[in-house]
């Protein structure tokens, strides 16, 4: 069992197997992992939402960096540039469906 499958299951974590039960046991959660977060469009922003509740309900130590960048967005690509510097920084990224993705598919 990975280190946090254990500390969401509430046991806590445990260390090297040679340690003494009483050693082994950490009494703090592991820090937070930074993941970047592209809720997308269509049903993108519902599924990450649930994904966010998912991991508050039983305890996930993880922080997200929400960038709301759009295949309906326009324009300027200060947005989606920040979303790319996220990921580069934090190497792990949830991304939502893209209306961009859906268009590219059906024009096939």
């Amino acid at each position: 069992m990975s280190a946090l499958a254990a500390w969401s299951n509430g046991r806590g974590l445990l260390a090297s197997e040679g340690a003494s039960r009483a050693d082994r046991r950490v009494s703090a959660p592991p820090p937070a992992l930074q993941v970047t977060l592209i809720p997308g469009d269509g049903v993108g922003p519902e599924l990450t939402d649930s994904v966010k509740e998912i991991f508050e309900h039983v305890n996930v130590p993880v922080k997200f960096d929400q960038y709301n960048v759009s295949g309906e967005t326009g324009g300027d690509d200060t947005l989606f540039q920040s979303a790319m510097e996220s990921l580069k920084r934090n190497k792990v990224g949830l991304k939502g469906a893209s209306e961009s993705l859906r268009r590219a598919q059906s024009s096939r």
